[in-house]
């Protein structure tokens, strides 16, 4: 046999071999390329970063591309098809994380496995920060009506955040809303209002307790509380206390024209027009001294003074004072005594 020939059947005996070798690399089913896109610490997931996949065949060709959004989270997920990828080939990883700036890339070569894990890290550590504040915690209204709180949701982390918000009333009666709605996503250094709604027409008049809670939806160990409180006034609310009795002028000498002062409060969301006040007076000595009754209007959330005068009478022990104030929609106050010195 010729030199030529005996190339020619090395060739021949090496082709089947190398040919054979090729095929059983190829791959004949679709490739999952998965995993989560992570902090630099590993300690959470970071959601909203971007992952784009590029396959390079054993030439150094790109054969394939893709590109997909993380999920709530965190995890992203490849299908590539069975002509897009061999055993071998080498996988290129992109993630960005547009919101704070931050990008990793990874390599990898690509196993004869069908579903593959690749968890990228960004070189970027979450902090938290979520503060919800109500500026003006207390509110106070009429009987029949509603009221509503401020609240501010500050989003001061450095990572996207979504916030859920729910209240709860000591009076189960009491309806509540939350306008526009009771969760809400920020933005970091983003400060967003809204407007919690109470109402229950014919509430009786009182102070009502309301908790208002609040905790993030992504991040445990995130959340709180704020305590809220509803006074409902009543109509009219009359009241004379005892302090507010007094002589005038003062001090006050014996047959002084002297005029007899009480200072009645009104706590109710109205105003008391012609509130009867009435008071009889008794010295220790000679017995009763004083009988009157006035008229008076009292401001709602105010007081006026109701004056009775008289011809002072001196005494060296206390006189006895006994009072009564009464209105339409109060029902009235007293009797109800004091001693006047």
């Amino acid at each position: 046999m010729t030199r030529l020939g005996v190339w020619l059947v090395i060739v021949l005996l090496l082709v089947p071999s190398v040919m054979s070798t090729a095929v059983g690399d190829r791959a004949t089913s679709p490739l999952t390329l998965q995993g989560s896109v992570l902090t630099g610490d590993g300690a959470s997931w970071v959601r909203g970063a971007t992952v784009s996949l590029e396959i390079y065949s054993d030439l150094e060709v790109l054969v394939h591309w893709d590109l997909t959004v993380s999920t709530e989270a965190g995890a992203y997920s490849f299908t590539v098809p069975a002509i897009k990828w061999d055993p071998g080939w080498r996988a290129q990883f992109r993630a960005t994380y547009a919101l704070v700036g931050a990008l990793t890339d990874a390599n990898i070569t690509l196993t004869a496995a069908t579903t593959q894990q690749v968890d990228l890290k960004l070189p970027w550590n979450r902090t938290l920060g979520m503060t919800v504040t109500v500026p003006e915690p207390h509110r106070t209204t009429e009987r029949d009506g509603l009221t509503s709180w401020a609240i501010n949701v500050t989003n001061g982390g450095n990572d996207r955040d979504s916030v859920l918000l729910w209240a709860n009333a000591s009076n189960s009666s009491i309806q509540m809303v939350f306008n526009p709605g009771n969760s809400t996503e920020l933005a970091p250094g983003v400060t967003k209002l809204i407007a919690l709604v109470a109402s229950n027409p014919g509430l009786d008049p009182g102070t009502y307790d309301i908790e208002l809670g609040w905790r993030s939806q992504w991040y445990t160990g995130e959340g709180g509380s704020v305590d809220l409180t509803w006074t409902v006034l009543p109509e009219v609310e009359l009241a004379l206390p005892k302090a507010g009795i007094h002589w005038s002028p003062d001090p006050l000498l014996n047959d002084d024209d002297a005029l007899l002062n009480c200072t009645v409060l009104n706590g109710g969301r109205d105003t008391a027009y012609l509130a009867n006040v009435t008071i009889e007076l008794t010295h220790p000595v000679d017995g009763q001294v004083l009988r009157d009754r006035v008229r008076i209007d009292i401001p709602a959330q105010g007081s006026a003074i109701a004056s009775f005068p008289w011809k002072a009478v001196y005494s060296e022990d206390p006189y006895q004072l006994r009072f009564m104030v009464e209105h339409p929609s109060n029902g009235g106050v007293g009797p109800d005594e004091a001693e006047v010195p």
